[in-house]
């Protein structure tokens, strides 16, 4: 396989973003393997890890992750990947990303933690998750301030 980094020129994008767009788990998987840069942005400075968040692909999340995609990096409105699995009600995609250490404290453009955008969005299945989420890192936040 030949330049898998080479971009279009229309919107920046990877073969690797191309594949992440339209779902293609196995074209994935194949570019990864033969060395495709997880973390290259395109012209909206959205990684294959944003965009597979966003479009709640989570078994594609999972591979990114696995590869070393970076996990709380950022679009150009300020949104993390959990920023926008909250905004689209991908739960699983949450999971993933709260699991792999997902920042749930970091502000978009707006002010916004992935957090406020669920509960602006009244998604309660996603509410609970990250309420959850946030409970467990205060009480860790709580034992280290106490040693």
């Amino acid at each position: 396989m030949q330049n898998i980094a080479c971009c279009d020129q229309s919107g920046g994008e990877t073969a690797l973003h191309a594949a992440v767009k339209r779902g293609h788990k196995s074209i994935v998987s194949l570019l990864l393997a033969n060395g495709a840069s997880v973390d290259l942005s395109n012209m909206e400075e959205e990684t294959p890890l944003l965009i597979a968040a966003r479009l709640g692909f989570n078994y594609i999340a999972q591979l990114l992750i696995k590869n070393g995609a970076s996990i709380n990096t950022t679009s150009k409105n300020g949104n993390t990947p959990l920023h926008e699995a909250a905004d689209n009600n991908h739960v699983n995609v949450m999971g993933t990303l709260l699991n792999a250490k997902g920042d749930i404290y970091t502000r978009n453009m707006n002010d916004q933690t992935a957090f406020c955008i669920a509960r602006s969005k009244n998604h309660n299945g996603r509410n609970n998750l990250l309420v959850l989420k946030e409970k467990e890192q205060n009480l860790i936040d709580a034992i280290y301030q106490g040693a």
